[in-house]
């Protein structure tokens, strides 16, 4: 399949849009794959000393479905997490791409524990915090509509 890239000589430039936004969403996702491949092998160097062992198709397949549901600032801080982390399962399956991906929950929480509002969508200010930012505005729009009732509170 062949694509067409507009070339030009000042990327965002005004007037101009930058390669990626001309990228289909497929495409903007494959484009994210080596940033993070290249985060998870500075993350993984950092904290083990060697080299992690990179299976480049496979791996990539991984972080480009990843990115794709979770988009990837929140892959970013996950890889961090994993490479970070103690948990005795994630320590002897060798944190590996498998690993984040079949993990991932277990990461997720694992983060939400340590920090709160890391994972927090930005401007909630709900307690219990939502769990993302559709859930936090669907929320917000019930509340304004009167709607919403929160359970925790036993009335």
């Amino acid at each position: 399949m062949r694509q067409a890239f507009r070339i030009r000589s000042l990327p965002g430039a005004a007037g101009q849009e930058t390669l990626e936004e001309n990228l289909p969403k497929e495409n903007k996702e494959q484009s994210a794959v080596p940033a993070l491949m290249k985060h998870y092998h500075d993350a993984y160097l950092a904290a083990i000393g060697e080299k992690p062992h990179i299976n480049g198709p496979k791996d990539g397949k991984t972080l480009q479905a990843l990115t794709k549901a979770y988009g990837k600032e929140t892959v970013r801080d996950t890889i961090t997490a994993m490479v970070q982390s103690q948990d005795p399962f994630i320590v002897a399956s060798g944190r590996t791409m498998g690993v984040l991906s079949s993990c991932w929950n277990k990461l997720r929480t694992e983060m939400k524990r340590q920090h709160p509002a890391a994972v927090r969508p930005e401007a909630c200010r709900h307690q219990p915090a939502c769990t993302d930012a559709a859930a936090c505005t669907k929320r917000r729009l019930a509340e304004s509509k009167g709607n919403y009732r929160d359970d925790s509170l036993g009335d």
